[in-house]
């Protein structure tokens, strides 16, 4: 098997594992707690299941054959050698399990709903740290990943420090990368909520850089953004 099957494989697993129940993780309920970022996940995403369980027709033109066409039809046809038959039945079946792994493995990455809690336990600031590493350590609040698969007492918690959120590959969406996880988190912008409002996709990255990092570095990242979108590097010139 090739090296990047391999590492596709790997990344997939770190998605595809039974995942914790939330009290096993230090959260004891949801219940009360309004979502900070919520989407409704794409069509594949909801119908997985369904889609890796349609049975398939071994013979779509066979439908409605009657038993006097079959009889005439006989004498035209072999019967293929039972090896060939069984390559053939077996290759379908890898093809149908590696779409379904594809499909929940995808599934798994996409963000339905995102929370914030507060710190577990109060922060204890060392003061030998500079100012930066001191905020990055003193900023104790949890990060809670729900994905389509994912019950009411289930989702992926993660200090949120550990959490980096960058744009995405489109505009319309962003990306999570949690600490010794390979793999990204996808949140979709075009139909979600933020703090439970419709945002514009501009209002909607800079409030949440803002939840992560601060107003100073969103709206640094936002500029960042517009620059690199804009004309000027368009024309040659390089980002320093």
């Amino acid at each position: 098997m090739s090296a990047p099957v391999l590492h596709r494989l790997e990344v997939l697993g770190h998605f595809w594992r039974p995942t914790e129940n939330l009290k096993a993780q230090g959260v004891e309920s949801l219940k009360d707690v309004a979502p900070l970022y919520e989407c409704r996940p794409p069509w594949w995403g909801r119908w997985t299941y369904f889609v890796s369980l349609i049975p398939q027709d071994e013979s779509p033109s066979g439908k409605g054959t009657s038993a006097d066409d079959t009889s005439q039809v006989m004498g035209h046809y072999e019967l293929r050698p039972l090896w060939q038959r069984g390559s053939f039945a077996i290759g379908q079946l890898v093809l149908g399990l590696s779409i379904a792994v594809l499909l929940m493995g995808g599934r798994s990455r996409i963000v339905h709903k995102m929370y914030i809690l507060p710190p577990a336990a109060p922060a204890k600031p060392t003061a030998s740290l500079r100012s930066e590493e001191l905020a990055t350590r003193a900023d104790a609040r949890r990060l809670v990943v729900r994905s389509p698969y994912h019950f009411d007492t289930q989702g992926r918690v993660f200090p949120l420090r550990d959490v980096t959120l960058s744009m995405g590959k489109n505009d319309t969406d962003m990306s999570l990368q949690a600490k010794n996880i390979r793999g990204e988190f996808w949140l979709g912008l075009q139909s979600a909520t933020v703090e439970g409002k419709k945002l514009s996709l501009r209002d909607a990255k800079e409030r949440l850089f803002t939840i992560w990092y601060g107003e100073k570095r969103a709206k640094r990242a936002m500029l960042d953004m517009t620059c690199v979108s804009g004309p000027v590097l368009g024309a040659g010139s390089g980002k320093q």
